[in-house]
């Protein structure tokens, strides 16, 4: 009876017992979350979140830790560890297949695949995976073949051949520590035991699981574990060095498996792998005897051991009561150790037993803490059903999850949900689990204050939210120790990413930045780290999903522990985009402005409101003879500006142009002005053209000038006075000129008459005669006539008399000897051109040139001074001949300088008018200078002067070169020469003929006499036979000597002509001279002068 109650009491506590293990199970199951996963953090939630299928590449021949036993399935103890970890994390693993394990190690360097689950860490992985701890770890073994002896190391198998598997990381270690080793390669475990099985090999280095799986599962029996290394053979699990997040997360997974479980795994697949030991036939007879010996010791044996076991039997009885007793007292403790815990648990809990077949349940235990929660004593709960004590509990889900753990016997966690009745209400959560004796307990807590300080955080996170996107804001949170990234959803809308198509992680973050950026990123990234920056800020590019890019501003800090090291960084993205696009058109816009403003031939200066200078362009510097930097800034009264206004006199400041602009608030059109340039010496002339520019507000904002450069223009009108003054004044020249040719011309036909009749006088009297005085006189008179007739014709147009190739250094040396011998009190200094280039003039005109400006100058200095006269070859162009109406080209300059009294404005204006003269009554006839400006202009050249008041004068001749060679001239004979020849004269003058008449008799020719160039024609047809020659008046009405000229050579070719005038062989005479005339003579001519002509011509053969 005793006996009975002892076992019924210690059945009674054994259920206690069991129910109290079984509660501490589900508390502990509890604190670890579900079904054995283990607490995550709600950033490592996400992730998983996004990316709920990892991607494994599985070596297919690892056996025993990974291989591929059926298509599509792969065993071994990595996978069973892989398993494990997906429970833990709650994620799927999928395989990628693969060929080989150099093939998995490639998928995942490619990102083909997210990790490898059997890889040892070594150097070249590193670089592209992040390694857990070794999971698991085997010491490396030497398998060699039984008949080899003694025991082995790696230092005594240098110079042997050992099998090395394909892409296994121990090659590495006995390349580089034992080099001597001399490697085998094989592509699998089985080809390394095969090939040292047969002796291909000596040697195979496994580890320990390796071997002993393939020794179990082959027909290999011919190895032997020869020795052992030191080489520890550690499996990690690795994964793509750019996920650092899942290299954690398998950390943190694979440190949660117990040590049972890696128990059952390594029992599962691991074999030993012994020496194994074969008997010999010494063994066989030694066993026979020691098998008889024993069976005489176990008969003995045997009986003293069933006196024993009846001994030890009792004992045991004795020792089992005591035991129980102990027990009894054990499950007491236990039993008062459950009841505390389940007392003083913080949580409510409540024990159910289902009813009605699980449609209810009863409350079986119920502890203080669901007192407090729910109101309820635990009297009245105790035995009471749940819908009595709460009716609206089936509404809030709690019933339901009782029903299905009890059914299932599967735990759930029954989330928050908000429980409302009359007497009590507030938010709840539950954990229910299924007791080993059928209960079902429900561990529950009141989280409504929570629940109240989530809806809070959760409103302030909206309004935040709703903050941040109103203001296109994107947050960033960046866990420095984990490496893990928390991107707000505005954050992953701003690049057009969804929630979950973004990795939370600082390597995918990195990945969107551009590359041409990323130097500047990491740059302000270290400069805010080592505290160079107060504010993390940085402009850059990321990539947006369609590919494009999007300039972001980036602010954030960083948050540091109490070390000083930074653990956290928060901050903003800011999309840009727009902003920049702007910034660009903008700066393309003002790039064009400038552009256009630099290219502009018009200056353009802007003032603001107190006229300084704002703005100016390259025109206007360039125009104003000013470096913009000499300009902006400055004011209009700044001394540097000084303006003229367009007749050249000073313009008040109040009439400068934008003084005129902001006095008047009007626009300015077409001003000239004039700028003084006082760094480059002389004024550019402007057209100026401004308006006032005003804000939105209506005030001022700035005075745009612009303005073009006309100083050209305007030169080219005071050009065009000045030429239309000199046309004014050539024209009045021209007109005077041919009034004084005429004069001369009739002049000169009386000066002929009375030069012949003096001349036929001299002939007819003796040399002694008293009037012989007289007539030279008369002689002398007459050549003093001719002389001033002579100025008058230089003057005058065409009033050259006979040109020739001329060396004026010549010319000049002549002159100046005969000046300097009769003006001692002028010190004469000469400068010739070594090789001066001739010219054709007429030599007499330009001494006559030359005397008149000595004269000139001897009278321009009363007291003695000095005169310089210069020669030098001179190529003038264009611009330089243009004012003068020449061609240009070679000349020969003649300079004539004096240290006199020098001229003013007006006096240089008319020194070349005729019959000018500074000059007191009678001591000049004003024709000098106006005289020498005729013959050089006669001679296709010109003359100007430069003179100063007080400063002396220069008058500066330029001639025109000529090709042709000096002929050296040949003096005339000094007698008169007779003949008896026939001449025909012609002549228009009654005077002029009767007188010739007289001289070609008083010579001795034969005369016939033609009044015109019609009568001249006649006679010579009719007399051509009989007159040796023809003196040809050039000048005659009717019919012209040139046309007469011409009808005699046609009639006949050899015809002899002397032609006659009182003007230059120049113009027409040169052209009769060219066609073949025999010569000419100039009007007056002498007697002697005359006959020395005619024989000159009538003697050429």
């Amino acid at each position: 009876m005793r006996k009975a109650i002892v076992r019924r009491r210690f059945h009674f506590l054994s259920t206690v017992g069991l129910f109290a293990t079984v509660f501490l199970f589900v508390l502990t199951t509890f604190a670890g979350g579900t079904k054995g996963r283990i607490e995550l953090s709600s950033k490592e939630i996400a992730w998983l979140k996004a990316h709920p299928v990892i991607l494994h590449a599985p070596d297919p021949d690892y056996a025993p830790f990974e291989f591929r036993d059926k298509p599509d399935h792969y065993a071994g103890i990595a996978p069973d560890f892989l398993k494990l970890v997906g429970e833990k994390l709650g994620v799927e693993f999928k395989a990628v297949p693969s060929t080989s394990w150099a093939a998995s190690l490639e998928n995942v360097k490619q990102h083909k695949a997210d990790l490898v689950t059997v890889a040892t860490k070594t150097a070249e992985r590193s670089k592209y995976m992040i390694f857990t701890s070794p999971y698991i770890e085997f010491p490396n073994v030497i398998l060699m073949r039984e008949d080899v002896s003694g025991s082995f190391s790696l230092e005594n198998l240098k110079e042997k051949r050992m099998a090395a598997i394909k892409g296994w990381a121990i090659n590495t270690y006995i390349q580089k520590t034992y080099p001597e080793i001399k490697l085998y390669w094989v592509a699998n475990v089985k080809a390394a035991l095969e090939a040292v099985s047969k002796s291909t090999a000596d040697a195979v280095l496994l580890n320990r699981a390796t071997a002993g799986y393939w020794r179990a599962k082959t027909d290999i029996a011919n190895l032997c574990i020869a020795g052992e290394t030191a080489y520890i053979y550690k499996l990690s699990f690795a994964s793509r060095k750019d996920w650092p997040q899942l290299s954690k997360l398998l950390e943190k997974a694979l440190n949660a498996i117990s040590e049972s479980e890696r128990k059952d795994i390594v029992d599962r697949w691991i074999f030993p792998f012994e020496r194994q030991w074969r008997p010999g036939p010494g063994f066989w007879i030694g066993l026979a005897g020691i098998v008889v010996l024993l069976l005489i010791a176990g008969f003995f044996a045997w009986n003293l051991s069933l006196q024993r076991k009846v001994q030890r039997r009792t004992r045991d009885l004795q020792t089992e009561l005591g035991e129980r007793k102990r027990a009894e007292e054990k499950l007491r403790e236990s039993e008062g150790r459950f009841s505390a815990m389940f007392e003083h648990l913080s949580s409510g809990a409540a024990v159910y037993e289902s009813v009605d077949d699980g449609e209810d349940f009863v409350f079986k235990a119920f502890n203080p803490a669901a007192e407090g929660i729910t109101h309820i004593s635990r009297n009245k709960a105790l035995g009471n059903r749940l819908l009595d004590l709460f009716p609206h509990m089936d509404k809030s889900g709690l019933l339901g999850t009782l029903q299905r753990v009890w059914k299932t016997g599967r735990e759930e966690y029954l989330p928050p949900f908000y429980y409302k009745d009359e007497k009590r209400e507030g938010w709840r959560e539950n954990r229910i689990y299924k007791l080993p004796t059928g209960e079902v307990v429900a561990l529950f807590d009141d989280v409504s204050e929570r629940k109240q300080a989530e809806d809070a955080l959760r409103e302030s996170e909206e309004r935040l939210e709703l903050a941040v996107t109103g203001t296109g804001v994107g947050l960033w949170d960046w866990n420095m120790v984990d490496d893990t990234v928390y991107f707000s959803p505005q954050w992953k809308r701003m690049l057009g990413y969804e929630e979950h198509e973004i990795e939370n992680a600082f390597a995918g973050w990195k990945r969107l930045w551009h590359p041409d950026d990323a130097e500047k990123i990491e740059r302000a990234v270290n400069d805010h780290v080592a505290g160079k920056t107060s504010v993390y800020e940085v402009e850059h590019r990321l990539r947006y999903k369609d590919g494009s890019w999007r300039w972001i501003l980036t602010r954030g800090d960083i948050v540091k522990d109490s070390a000083g090291k930074p653990v956290r960084w928060v901050g903003t993205n800011l999309d840009i985009t727009d902003i920049r696009r702007l910034e660009i058109e903008k700066r393309q816009s003002e790039d064009t402005y400038h552009n256009l403003l630099s290219s502009l031939n018009a200056g353009v200066v802007v003032h603001a409101p107190d006229t300084s200078i704002l703005i100016a362009n390259p025109a206007a510097s360039k125009i104003l003879g000013l470096s913009e930097d000499q300009m902006y800034g400055k004011q209009a009264m700044d001394p540097q500006w000084k303006f003229l206004r367009e007749d050249g006199s000073d313009m008040p400041l109040d009439e400068y142009p934008v003084n005129r602009i902001l006095s008047t608030n009007e626009p300015l059109h077409n001003q000239v002005v004039g700028v003084n340039r006082p760094r480059m010496g002389d004024v550019a002339w402007v057209l100026v053209n401004g308006f006032p520019q005003y804000h939105v507000s209506g005030q001022l904002e700035q005075v745009v000038i612009n303005f073009v450069d006309i100083t050209e223009r305007k030169q080219a009108e005071v050009e065009k006075e000045k030429l239309e003054s000199q046309l004014r004044q050539a024209q009045k020249m021209e007109a005077m000129g041919t009034l004084a040719g005429g004069i001369a011309h009739d002049f000169n036909n009386l000066l002929k008459a009375i030069q012949g009749r003096t001349s036929i006088m001299l002939m007819k009297k003796d040399s002694s005669h008293p009037d012989i005085r007289h007539l030279k006189g008369i002689e002398d008179n007459v050549e003093s006539a001719a002389d001033l007739t002579r100025q008058l014709l230089g003057f005058a147009r065409g009033g050259k008399y006979e040109v020739r190739p001329t060396d004026l250094n010549e010319v000049i040396k002549k002159e100046n000897r005969m000046f300097g011998r009769t003006k001692k009190e002028i010190t004469i200094h000469e400068k010739y051109e070594k090789d001066l280039w001739f010219v054709e003039v007429d030599r007499g005109q330009i001494e006559q040139v030359l005397l008149n400006l000595y004269v000139n100058a001897w009278q321009a200095m009363p007291g003695g001074g000095n005169l310089y006269l210069e020669t030098e070859n001179a190529t003038l162009d264009e611009n330089y001949v243009k004012p003068f109406s020449i061609e240009p080209g070679k000349y020969v300059k003649i300079s004539v300088t004096d240290t006199g009294v020098g001229m003013d404005k007006a006096t240089r204006e008319k020194i070349f008018e005729p019959f000018f003269t500074t000059k007191e009554i009678g001591r000049g006839t004003g024709l000098g200078l106006a005289s020498a400006y005729g013959i050089i202009k006669n001679h296709g050249g010109f003359i100007n002067v430069y003179s100063e008041k007080g400063h002396g004068t220069t008058f500066n001749i330029y001639l025109p070169v000529s090709e042709k060679e000096v002929i050296e001239e040949k003096k005339p004979a000094g007698d008169i020469l007779r003949g008896t020849e026939t001449v025909l004269f012609v002549d228009d003058e009654d005077m002029i003929i009767e007188i010739a008449e007289e001289m070609f008799e008083q010579l001795g020719y034969k005369v016939l006499i033609a009044r015109s160039g019609k009568e001249a024609i006649e006679i010579y047809e009719k007399n051509k036979e009989r007159i040796d020659i023809v003196l040809l008046d050039m000048i005659m009405p009717d019919m012209s000597g040139s046309n007469t000229y011409d009808r005699m050579k046609e009639i006949d070719p050899d015809i002899k002509v002397l032609l006659s005038s009182g003007y230059s062989i120049n113009g027409q005479a040169t052209e009769i001279m060219d066609r073949g005339c025999n010569g000419f003579i100039q009007k007056p001519f002498k007697m002697k002068e005359l006959s020395q002509k005619l024989r000159e011509i009538l003697d050429e053969k």
